[in-house]
């Protein structure tokens, strides 16, 4: 089990399946900082996605079972931590992403893909909630714990 070290959005508007581009990256920086202080409040309590470590969450127009799925992309052979999870959402919606009106609906499907799909005994909905107000309510304030290697120990 790897412990979660990522949490990027993508956008796309063809399907993400092999022989396709990969979605793109869209440049909210406000958004990617938010998303990192998730992963990183996530982090702090050995939060894990299973075997692999890097959620990329792509937003999209086409249709997904669901709503919300596991990307039909597959593993990557070259970046086997990277996963895709693919969101339907409608085109209205998808205009507006790189807008700062988009963030708290985006940081929301996040959240429902941590839960839908990585909820554990240890790591409930309750806990991905939590971890997830308390990184956009607290902001640039948030208190983290992080380890740092010191020769060739870490500590914490």
């Amino acid at each position: 089990m790897n412990t979660i070290k990522d949490i990027r959005i993508y956008r796309s508007q063809a399907e993400n399946i092999a022989g396709n581009s990969l979605p793109h990256e869209f440049a909210n920086k406000e958004l990617s900082i938010m998303l990192h202080r998730i992963a990183m409040k996530l982090r702090e309590h050995d939060f894990t996605l299973g075997d692999f470590n890097h959620l990329y969450v792509n937003l999209t127009t086409c249709m997904v079972d669901d709503k919300i799925a596991p990307s039909k992309r597959g593993k990557d052979r070259y970046f086997p931590r990277f996963r895709y999870y693919d969101v339907e959402i409608s085109q209205p919606f998808f205009d507006t992403l790189e807008t700062s009106d988009c963030i708290q609906s985006v940081i929301e499907i996040v959240e429902q893909v941590l839960i839908k799909y990585f909820c554990t005994a240890k790591h409930d909905s309750e806990f991905i909630r939590s971890c997830v107000s308390e990184a956009v309510e607290q902001g640039e304030n948030m208190l983290v714990k992080f380890k740092e290697k010191r020769a060739s120990k870490k500590q914490a």
